[in-house]
């Protein structure tokens, strides 16, 4: 079961001809981190190839279901890097799968309270890339989300250069998506993709990504980053 969507994020976003990799913003090196991802790990099996890592979150009781879609994705994959190595992780008090080769990781991430640093102790680095897949839809967590943006993006080294945001929604409120939108703004600078940068080629799915299909992409840093 995936939201609308998911897909148009993962055919675009997978495409080493958008922008994010024509201008070097995604790169063989980059640690990407998704928030909310749910039960779908549908972007990150797409994208995991083309980088670095790729860290799915969301909270705990998620994560199981989550964990077995990608473990039985992965086995069957051809992808590089999705493969399972049998070496255990602790958590909670139970044994959790881990994946090869530096690629992949399912970490719980609550963002009313956990600590972000702790991402930090699966990666030894921290994530250049944070991705929000319709993850804005209920006005209480706008700030929640918005916070764990903001702290995720101050956690790299001065050197590694600003953390980029993308959040990508269906526009089901308005007002839910003005609210965002002006606590996002309070944090970060905000861009909306336009939809030539949307669009990849002649395919259908380049097509529906876009305003006037009710969907939105936004690329944003903090703010004095």
């Amino acid at each position: 079961m995936l939201w609308n969507i998911n897909p148009l994020v993962a055919h675009w976003i997978s495409s080493t001809s958008n922008f994010l990799f024509t201008d070097q913003l995604l790169r063989s090196d980059s640690i990407v981190l998704e928030l909310g991802a749910g039960i779908s790990p549908l972007i990150g099996l797409c994208l995991s190839p083309y980088i670095g890592r790729y860290l799915w979150t969301d909270q705990d009781y998620v994560l199981k279901t989550l964990r077995q879609n990608v473990e039985m994705n992965a086995r069957s994959s051809t992808a590089k890097s999705t493969k399972l190595k049998q070496q255990p992780r602790k958590s909670h008090g139970k044994e959790q799968p881990v994946y090869e080769r530096s690629c992949i990781d399912v970490v719980a991430l609550d963002w009313e309270t956990s600590d972000v640093r702790s991402i930090l102790g699966v990666t030894s680095l921290a994530p250049s890339v944070l991705i929000g897949v319709d993850c804005v839809f209920n006005p209480a967590i706008i700030k929640p989300f918005v916070s764990t943006l903001a702290e995720m993006s101050t956690l790299v080294e001065d050197d590694q250069g600003p953390v980029l945001t993308i959040v990508a929604q269906q526009l089901r409120s308005p007002d839910v998506f003005s609210e965002w939108l002006e606590v996002m703004l309070e944090r970060f600078r905000v861009w909306r993709i336009c939809k030539e940068a949307l669009t990849l080629g002649a395919q259908a799915e380049d097509t529906k990504m876009t305003v006037e299909q009710g969907y939105t992409v936004h690329v944003c840093i903090l703010k004095d980053t």
